[in-house]
């Protein structure tokens, strides 16, 4: 059980946070370089389509490429489904169960391959699962969080600097992973520290860094960007888009911002750039309610535009950014960067997003369709 905090501590740890609010982002430089060179514009990408082949699949779960092939990733029976790239049945690979190459976990809440052509694997209890290239279990952990309050007192104090405060977001955004990190996007679902507030959208914290070796998250860090501060209907959407380039660098984006920011692996911002998408309704309703945030959040991520994925094409300068338009829209929206220009801006299926990259194509999906039993895939021609 932990100790009552004495009225001395509470009067401090309070003074503290007041402290450390009143320093707004003061280890992150907003005020950077903007680079938007006028875009020089390709002529408009041609897509078709494919199905991968029939599999027995819940089709609860997700696409990703992994060396050359595509793969299904089942979240619900754990099994992990290899096709070449024309949508050839491959094989079958790991499952629920206790053995080495086996997931002793009820779901998958998160899949990314590592870099060393290995898997890694999040089940809902922030349970770890890594695998090597044959698909043997290499080690399983709980990711430690160290948290320096308790649940009690946070809930009546609530600090933005404590992981305790913080939950991944499942299902928005992919996990990233290189040699030996995880990256997690992160939020906070406290009652008096919730994304709409001023606090919030100043203090929060929007990342952590996973030591893929320990388990131990080492760091909780990053902000919003200020557009949360001055448009309060943006913070609907009060979450991290990214990707990880190069051997220490990663773009970071928001659902509500027009820019991308290139930063170093601890959030050190280099410069920034990136256009508005097409059509995309940006005029976003507000509520400070706690108990109507989620049920709005639902009804804009639908009816509203937004940035809904960041990816950087292995060993390329090509960046992917998909986004909503509006609720009326038949199409979301694909922009391609080089070099962190503009190069394309084009139509894609509704709600489809960047699945991977084996040259030459760009893969999308929309992911499966349960009803249906069948996946289909969407690709372009990515040309250098």
């Amino acid at each position: 059980m932990s100790k009552p905090y004495s009225p001395v501590l509470l009067f401090i740890s309070i003074l503290l946070l007041i402290s450390c609010k009143s320093k707004i982002d003061e280890d992150i430089n907003w005020n950077i370089q903007v680079n938007n060179a006028e875009p020089a514009m390709l002529s408009e990408f041609s897509i078709d389509s494919m199905y991968l082949d029939s599999i027995s699949s819940s089709f609860n779960g997700t696409l990703h490429t992994w060396k050359d092939k595509i793969v299904f990733v089942d979240h619900k029976f754990c099994w992990f489904y290899i096709f070449d790239t024309t949508g050839k049945f491959v094989s079958q690979k790991i499952g629920q169960g206790e053995q080495q190459n086996e997931l002793s976990c009820k779901k998958i809440s998160n899949y990314i391959p590592t870099k060393d052509g290995g898997h890694l694997f999040m089940g809902p209890s922030w349970d770890i699962y890594a695998f090597d290239s044959n698909f043997v279990k290499t080690s399983d952990y709980l990711i430690k969080w160290h948290p320096r309050g308790n649940k009690e007192f946070i809930a009546d104090n609530p600090d933005p600097s404590d992981p305790i405060m913080y939950s991944i977001t499942y299902g928005i955004q992919d996990i990233r992973a290189d040699e030996g990190n995880v990256y997690l996007p992160i939020y906070s679902q406290h009652k008096t520290f919730f994304p709409a507030t001023d606090a919030y959208a100043t203090d929060s914290r929007v990342m952590g860094k996973l030591n893929i070796k320990t388990g131990d998250v080492t760091d909780i860090y990053g902000r919003l960007s200020p557009i949360y501060r001055t448009k309060p209907g943006a913070r609907i959407f009060p979450y991290i888009i990214y990707d990880l380039m190069g051997k220490d660098e990663m773009v970071i984006g928001y659902p509500v911002d027009s820019l991308m920011y290139l930063t170093n692996r601890d959030f050190e911002i280099k410069y920034a750039f990136g256009k508005l998408g097409r059509e995309m309704d940006i005029n976003y309703q507000h509520t400070t309610d706690y108990e109507q945030f989620s049920k709005l959040r639902a009804r804009e991520m639908k009816n509203k535009g937004h940035f809904d994925g960041i990816d950087i094409i292995p060993a390329s300068d090509y960046i992917v950014r998909t986004y909503h338009k509006n609720g009326q829209s038949k199409t979301s929206g694909l922009q391609l960067y080089k070099q962190n220009q503009l190069i394309a801006d084009f139509d894609i299926p509704l709600n489809a997003k960047y699945v991977g990259y084996i040259a030459p194509y760009v893969y999308l999906s929309r992911g499966p369709d349960e009803e249906k039993g069948s996946i289909q895939l969407y690709r372009f021609k990515l040309l250098k």
